[in-house]
């Protein structure tokens, strides 16, 4: 195959650059949007797929297994990574309005329905819904894909592992290995449990009692574990009690109080296995904060790199605590509600292994970890822009996020997801993620030269884009570049 291209001009460019951006598309759905991006096929749901997904994307949300998904598709057997944004790929699971509490459904917005409220109804993690929707809020009237897992229940009077075993269809084994439950039979009304995703799995009806539950764990009296003390216990010396409020994470008191998840999860053992299970009503002890809190929301992004406003109106240089861009050493970041490891796999462009390599406390459960968490990046942090690997960057006087986008080659989609809650203000120190990138091709240019350009190989060019003559490319034509994983990092010359 030839890889030298013709460069085209005119009205057939402009009108191939026209189809081609519609093809690729960019950013996450908006709520108007969120439906139409599942649609049934044969009773099958299809999917249209978005920048930077990959087979290992739709496994948790729709409960099915890659080999499920290959068999569903033959055009992916030969290579599974050969996914290009605007394929449409079809999954193995049948398109439903009935709800299940072990595979996904679609739910059309009521009048009044929150995310929060319809999440606790189904017993589903708000943080999920909104991933895989796009959205941080639901509009009556639009629908809404609810992903198969994980659930999230909270014990009723007279409930057992073996009760709720019985209700998600799985064995007590399951329940047991995904829950940090020291004693079994000493239960508490309230308590959470964790139903992780079953995979392929068939569908299972909702309980009536889903229909008016609220999901809001009820205070009772026996919040206690069963033979317990019913006194309440003095706070200790030093320590301050608070009580978990409805959307409360471990971050909200990480912020709260200036102090580390990890001195809140050394004083509340219960935390210690899984700290995102904590539910409202819940007492947990707070070690005396050294400054005092206060109710104002303070302006410090814990998500990534960015300035922290001061007192005054002059915005300082100073990222968040704790992401502090040293040079020459390696990157660390706060967890942020909703985050994985894939969210920082292909944030920084590094592979699964080489996060647990330098995280060790992540190696026997990888799914653990929680808001307020710090983990280490294995990238060496640095200001030199490069095409392959991540890299900060000092927001400069008049420039914007979408003029940084545009100068770093990359959507301003992708952008913001690397910077959440970041301000894009004159000092701000940002992270420019290691991809993926868009590159409007010029006079000259041929796949093998924007291949040199970052990189990367023709062959790579073409699995993330959509050419239906790879030697036929015009100017101004919008080529997707994807992420390269553990790269070494390549200098961001014109």
């Amino acid at each position: 195959m030839k890889t030298r291209s013709l460069v085209l001009a005119g009205g057939l460019g402009l009108a191939l650059a026209a189809m081609l951006i519609a093809l690729l598309g960019q950013g996450a759905p908006t709520a108007a949007q969120a439906a139409p991006l599942a649609q049934a096929t044969g009773g099958f749901i299809t999917i249209t797929v978005k920048a930077g997904e990959s087979l290992a994307t739709y496994p948790r949300i729709y409960g099915t297994s890659g080999s499920a998904i290959l068999a569903a598709n033959p055009d992916l057997r030969e290579n599974p990574a050969l996914l290009f944004p605007g394929q449409v790929i079809v999954i193995p699971v049948v398109r439903t309005f009935t709800p299940s509490l072990t595979t996904p459904f679609f739910y059309t917005a009521q009048a009044n329905d929150t995310l929060a409220a319809v999440a606790r109804r189904f017993e589903l993690d708000p943080a999920a819904i909104a991933r895989v929707n796009g959205v941080a809020e639901f509009t009556p009237g639009v629908t809404y894909l609810m992903p198969a897992g994980p659930h999230l229940y909270f014990l009723k009077p007279g409930d057992t592992i073996g009760t709720v075993a019985g209700r998600y269809g799985v064995t007590q084994q399951v329940i047991l290995d995904a829950n940090s439950i020291p004693n079994p039979g000493v239960l508490y009304a309230g308590q959470p449990i964790f139903i992780p995703v079953l995979f392929d799995a068939a569908p299972r009806p909702i309980p009536a009692d889903l229909a008016t539950a609220t999901g809001t764990p009820a205070a009772t009296a026996t919040a206690t574990p069963v033979g317990a003390a019913t006194a309440t216990p003095s706070v200790p010396t030093g320590f301050i009690q608070v009580t978990v409020q409805p959307g409360d994470t471990l971050l909200t008191y990480v912020q709260r109080f200036n102090i580390s998840a990890r001195a809140i999860i050394d004083a509340n053992p219960v935390l210690r296995e899984n700290p995102s299970l904590i539910f409202p009503g819940q007492k947990l002890l707070i070690p005396a904060p050294l400054v005092t809190p206060t109710a104002t929301p303070t302006t410090t992004a814990t998500g990534g790199p960015t300035a922290t406003p001061g007192p005054s109106a002059t915005p300082s240089r100073t990222p968040a605590p704790n992401l502090t861009p040293a040079p020459n050493t390696l990157i660390q970041t706060v967890v942020r509600r909703g985050d994985s490891l894939v969210t920082f796999a292909l944030r920084y462009g590094v592979s699964g292994s080489s996060l647990l390599a330098v995280n060790p406390q992540l190696r026997e459960n990888p799914g653990l970890i929680f808001p307020g968490q710090v983990l280490t990046i294995p990238v060496v942090a640095s200001f030199t822009p490069s095409r392959t690997t991540p890299f900060f960057y000092v927001v400069q006087a008049g420039e914007t996020a979408p003029s940084i986008a545009a100068k770093m080659e990359m959507t301003v989609d992708t952008l913001l997801k690397a910077n959440p809650g970041v301000a894009f203000i004159s000092g701000a120190t940002i992270l420019v993620p290691a991809g993926p990138h868009v590159y409007s091709v010029k006079a000259g240019d041929d796949l093998r030269k924007i291949a040199v350009r970052y990189g990367t190989t023709v062959e790579a060019l073409l699995t993330g884009n959509n050419l239906p003559n790879p030697d036929l490319i015009y100017v101004g034509q919008e080529m997707f570049i994807p992420i390269q994983y553990n790269a070494a990092p390549l200098p961001f010359t014109p």
